[in-house]
């Protein structure tokens, strides 16, 4: 089998062009499904990392139809799936990958995050306990393991994996959330936000840890002390869009005109933010007052504005959740080909 056929498209890809690049290598596999098997490694690779995620699944299906003893392809069509949200189809390609190579923690690795993904709590412990003892100083794989034990409704052990995975990478901000979490329910919302202190610390950056200490500050009706702490953050945050959103959610109740300030200003800094928009929106229509008609108007502009950018329904994050982490231990692929 000859690479001939695939050189247009390699040369669109190492060229820049990648949408040609995808479509022609598309085409020759459409025409002939017989290729090389670093071919469909690569392509699904990249369809993959580019998160084509239906292209990948039905390329990286052909190629196992072709390859059918191919660790890396069943693998690919897995962490595929997985992105399409058909679990057990994705399962059952993992399982696969498993049968084929099973010495290999990469196809575990992913079956873990699905088992994660679908709080089968007994299933994901013991899948990442079996990766955790092969590289325990990996504070991912830990931080994963900790989820396995949340999922199964064991804080006290969730609780000592993630300290853990925090401890070995303290940058790991998602771990400091997950830990935060826990101890909110656990032990309480001081407890919770002394981790959050923590995180924010030992973080480079702390964005998402700062704006994580504002909610639950809010949650907890302490707006005053939220207001104070992201008004300690504007020199270092002024240009994030999240410390606008919160300050005006934080101030709206007594500031309304100060809150729509913040509010303009998220939005020009981040226009494809729906949550921010519907905040607006939501504290536009309930402003009372001799400008009241005026307000509804606007906001009703700013969510037809919005319009066009939307490319998917918007759904609202559930306010428990609405500052916890919920990225998962990176799928393990080996993509190659350029991007």
């Amino acid at each position: 089998m000859s690479l001939t056929r695939f050189a247009d498209g390699e040369a669109a890809l190492a060229s820049g062009r990648r949408e040609d690049g995808i479509r022609l290598i598309a085409e020759e596999l459409e025409k002939d499904p017989v290729a090389p098997l670093l071919v469909y490694r690569n392509f699904c690779s990249l369809l993959f990392r580019h998160q084509r995620y239906a292209e990948g699944e039905r390329w990286a299906r052909q190629g196992t139809e072709q390859y059918p003893r191919d660790f890396d392809l069943w693998n690919l069509l897995g962490v595929c799936l997985r992105r399409l949200k058909r679990f057990d189809d994705a399962l059952a390609a993992l399982d696969r990958a498993q049968k084929i190579n099973p010495k290999s923690d990469v196809s575990a690795i992913n079956r873990g995050n699905i088992y994660n993904d679908i709080k089968n709590g007994p299933a994901a412990v013991a899948v990442w306990t079996k990766v955790v003892r092969g590289a325990p100083a990996n504070a991912e794989h830990q931080r994963a393991l900790g989820r396995a034990y949340w999922n199964s409704g064991d804080l006290e052990k969730a609780e000592m994996r993630f300290r853990l995975a925090a401890r070995l990478k303290p940058s790991l901000t998602d771990a400091w959330l997950d830990l935060s979490n826990v101890v909110l329910e656990r032990t309480g919302p001081d407890a919770s936000l002394k981790v959050l202190d923590e995180g924010i610390a030992a973080a480079t950056d702390g964005a998402r840890l700062c704006e994580a200490k504002a909610a639950l500050l809010r949650r907890l009706s302490r707006p005053k002390e939220a207001e104070a702490f992201l008004l300690s953050l504007v020199d270092k945050f002024d240009h994030a869009a999240w410390l606008h959103h919160q300050l005006g959610a934080t101030v709206m109740d007594w500031d309304r005109p100060r809150a729509h300030e913040h509010l303009r200003k998220a939005i020009a800094l981040d226009p494809d933010n729906m949550s921010i928009r519907v905040t607006l929106a939501e504290s536009l229509s309930r402003t009372r007052g001799p400008e009241e008609a005026q307000m509804v108007d606007q906001s009703y502009r700013v969510l037809k504005e919005a319009l066009p950018r939307i490319s998917t329904p918007w759904r609202p994050c559930p306010a428990s959740t609405r500052w916890a982490a919920c990225s998962q231990t990176p799928e393990s692929t080996r993509p190659s080909w350029p991007t």
